[in-house]
């Protein structure tokens, strides 16, 4: 990385390593494929604003399993989500793109981002941030 800009992040100059994937894997091996199912159910229940998403490209965690995740769920408001209407996700800066597809019931937003797969940031950085501003500034 170039010395200006490790500066402008306050990273210092030191090597940072990455590669030790085998000891990453041995840390979370006690989490790997446990589900956080209660945890989700937790914060539906206590009204706590949540935001579910997948790229339409992703094949690690494709969209149908967060769609049987949340019909799965023990929630208060379960029927009245799956029964809320979907609708086109567009930015007000690009209004003639389609950046994906939304539901949204109380405290629950379900969002599909057309053209991303498993890293949103890595795949569209922009599209992230505006999922993110949407979000917390509750315009979906």
């Amino acid at each position: 990385m170039q010395d200006e800009i490790r500066e402008g992040l306050h990273v210092g100059l030191s090597s940072i390593s990455f590669g030790d994937e085998a000891k990453v894997m041995k840390n979370l091996e006690n989490d790997i494929m446990r589900s956080s199912k209660y945890q989700l159910e937790f914060l539906l229940n206590n009204g706590i604003p949540t935001l579910l998403y997948s790229g339409q490209l992703d094949l690690i965690v494709p969209n149908r399993l967060t769609d049987d995740l949340i019909q799965n769920l023990e929630w208060y408001g379960l029927r009245e989500f799956l029964q809320s209407p979907k609708y086109i996700w567009r930015s007000e800066d690009m209004p003639n793109q389609i950046l994906g597809y939304y539901q949204t019931y109380k405290n629950l937003t379900r969002l599909l981002v057309r053209n991303c797969g498993h890293i949103l940031p890595y795949d569209n950085s922009a599209v992230g941030l505006k999922l993110i501003d949407t979000f917390i500034n509750q315009k979906f």
